[in-house]
């Protein structure tokens, strides 16, 4: 399961009964900061920040949106993640596309990268992307996901990606800000936002993608990543 890195806000610290609480602003929690986990969280923290201007993690919290699912969705959520990775772990070759090859940290390798919905052609116009058909159980599926749990989320593409890591990028080419993500796997390593790792483990978000310097230094272990944006 990835792990959530500097989510807890030192700058808001509280004293109580003469222990130190930082603030989870997340989960809403306060953990002690003399307790092990305290003080790997501030070793961590000031680790992260050596040489650079302190930034207040709440405000790095403002930059995306954690979607919420509906409580009498959750199980729904959970059963439909599952059947999803399920079908992606049948495919035993997973397609390679060499468009954005420049983005792949394995320099000179293709992505292992699926794409649904349509595609941009070079004059302009727009077509069916082939995996539409090639894979229509998935591509179902996560056309019902989408109506089920991101209604009102607007795009016309969505991108599966198998164990990729990405380099530091922005997506300028998108006809929309916002990008919607969540991954699937039992992984290390995940999405980092302007060098922050965000937890998408079958937790949806939601985060600008036009100007948010984003990446996957590294991933261990099985993950794919599900991406919806507007071409």
């Amino acid at each position: 399961m990835s792990k959530v890195f500097f989510k807890y806000d030192i700058d808001k610290t509280t004293v109580y009964n003469g222990t130190y609480y930082i603030y989870d602003p997340e989960n809403d929690l306060k953990v002690p900061a003399l307790s092990k986990v305290g003080k790997k969280i501030i070793k961590n923290y000031n680790n992260k920040l050596k040489g650079k201007p302190i930034q207040s993690v709440k405000k790095f919290y403002n930059k995306f949106t954690i979607v919420d699912i509906e409580d009498t969705l959750m199980s729904d959520w959970f059963a439909d993640i599952s059947i999803l990775y399920f079908l992606l772990e049948q495919i035993t070759s997973f397609k390679t596309v060499a468009n954005r090859s420049i983005l792949n940290v394995n320099k000179g390798k293709r992505l292992k990268s699926m794409h649904f919905g349509i595609k941009r052609l070079f004059n302009g116009r727009y077509d069916e992307c082939v995996s539409n058909e090639r894979e229509p159980e998935i591509y179902n599926l996560l056309m019902d996901m989408k109506l089920k749990y991101f209604p009102n989320f607007g795009f016309n593409q969505i991108l599966v990606n198998k164990n990729q890591p990405f380099k530091k990028h922005t997506d300028g080419n998108n006809l929309k800000s916002d990008t919607l993500i969540f991954s699937i796997g039992e992984y290390e390593g995940d999405l980092h936002l302007e060098d922050w790792e965000v937890n998408t483990n079958c937790r949806p978000i939601i985060f600008n993608g036009k100007e948010l310097e984003h990446s996957v230094p590294s991933i261990k272990g099985t993950r794919y990543s599900i991406l919806f944006y507007m071409i």
